[in-house]
């Protein structure tokens, strides 16, 4: 029986990645290191840090860990500063409608406290019955850990979650949780996101689905 739906946020809550590309083009470009779209959205979900070596990696750099916090942290402040993104606008509609179906609800990010309050309402994230970001977990997506930590925070087993999420690792971290996971194609293509067991283009598609989801695990 499903009793909470928990969202990932970049790319599933808000169109965040083009902020966050020129924030990692302009840290690197001073270094000749070139940011590119599949490090940063296969390893969204992660922690900043992790996709900072990511990013090395395609250009051939071995960062360190020392290294990778502190481009991690500058980078951070650049987006903080520059950047604001956009919520999609069925965001409230499915939150309206997971209450309505008595559903909890959970937000589960790779993003810093000080990323989110800088960019997202203090209204919406008060919608969140709880909210695990980087930081709360020794580990990060593609580990269970975040999503088995809001599972207890909000007193339900992980198959008793509906996971959304739209890349590779967050969808590895909820199957790893043993949660049922629906990803969107907000940012990458299908191939990427086969190891989901629903996949719909985009939120509309999400919210004309979600009482059926719920209703047929219900059953199941």
């Amino acid at each position: 029986m499903i009793k909470a739906i928990l969202f990932d946020f970049d790319g599933v809550i808000a169109e965040t990645f083009s902020g966050h590309l020129e924030a990692w083009k302009e840290l690197f470009d001073p270094e000749g290191i070139v940011p590119t779209k599949e490090a940063i959205l296969l390893n969204e979900g992660s922690s900043a840090r992790n996709i900072a070596k990511a990013i090395g990696r395609s250009n051939q750099r071995d960062f360190s860990d020392a290294q990778a916090i502190h481009y991690a942290e500058q980078k951070n402040k650049i987006f903080r500063s520059k950047h604001r993104v956009r919520i999609f606008p069925e965001i409230p509609l499915l939150v309206e409608k997971a209450r309505l179906l008595q559903l909890r609800i959970g937000l589960v990010t790779g993003a810093s406290l000080a990323n989110l309050k800088a960019v997202v309402p203090e209204s919406l994230l008060a919608q969140f019955d709880c909210i695990v970001k980087d930081g709360d977990t020794e580990r990060n997506k593609p580990f269970p850990d975040p999503y088995l930590h809001a599972a207890r925070q909000l007193g339900v087993t992980p198959q008793e979650c509906l996971v959304i999420e739209n890349a590779p690792l967050g969808i590895q971290s909820a199957k790893n949780a043993g949660a049922f996971c629906v990803a969107l194609m907000t940012t990458l293509p299908e191939e990427h996101l086969l190891k989901a067991d629903v996949l719909y283009s985009n939120h509309n598609e999400l919210l004309d689905h979600l009482e059926a989801l719920v209703s047929r695990q219900d059953d199941g």
